[in-house]
């Protein structure tokens, strides 16, 4: 993967990228789940193994070994919120330690193309070369993005009403929304000033944007691929 530009410990970035050919690898189940459990697993930085090979290890051991990593708590980065979509992925990081962004999203892209290319017979990449990144200025720049990131699958049609949102299983929203552990740090979105911890403070924050039309959501976050 080409050398990305620099990213600093402790501030937050909304990374994206697409596939080739327009492969969608996200429609399928199978692949989709393990994409979501490599992010997981990459989060970390006190790991030993690739995540394939965890996939092997006696179950005894494997639930030892994940135990572990929790419990270290130590991390390359922080995810904050994500989303796949059919042919494209957002996720919003926080940098932990020097080159976290970078390494992390190298493991898993990395991991998902072999699994994919396992899978499908095929060789060759599967995402555009370069990943793509935007900083986070500031607070107010931060929710907007994880709204944004959340709405996706609406405005993009892959669901139907507002309320689907919540349930979509391929996001971070259903964290938001309910109490549920996962794999997301929803405490400090959740703990700004706008929402006060309130989750049903967010929900509505969240669903007041698509009150306005999808076409100008869409284009204020128009992405260049090509550029």
């Amino acid at each position: 993967m080409p050398l990305r530009s620099i990213f600093v410990n402790n501030y937050y970035y909304h990374i994206y990228n697409k596939t080739l050919d327009d492969l969608k690898p996200f429609e399928i189940e199978i692949s989709s789940d393990y994409f979501i459990n490599l992010i997981n697993y990459y989060q970390y930085s006190d790991i030993k193994m690739s995540y394939s090979e965890t996939l092997r290890l006696e179950l005894d051991l494997k639930e030892q070994y994940f135990k572990h990593l929790r419990q270290s708590a130590k991390h390359k980065v922080e995810i904050l919120a994500f989303c796949l979509m059919s042919n494209h992925f957002h996720l919003l990081l926080k940098q932990k330690q020097e080159g976290g962004i970078s390494k992390f999203v190298g493991d898993v892209l990395n991991g998902f193309t072999r699994f994919c290319n396992i899978q499908n017979e095929r060789k060759g990449p599967i995402f555009l070369p370069r990943f793509r990144s935007k900083p986070i200025m500031d607070e107010e720049h931060l929710i907007h993005v994880s709204r944004y990131i959340h709405l996706n699958p609406y405005v993009g049609g892959l669901i139907n009403t507002v309320n689907d949102i919540w349930s979509y299983p391929l996001s971070s929203a259903h964290e938001y929304f309910s109490e549920t552990i996962g794999i997301v740090n929803t405490e400090y979105i959740l703990g700004l000033g706008y929402f006060l911890g309130n989750r049903r403070k967010y929900k509505m924050f969240v669903e007041n944007e698509t009150k306005h039309s999808k076409t100008r959501i869409l284009t204020k976050y128009l992405f260049k691929w090509n550029n």
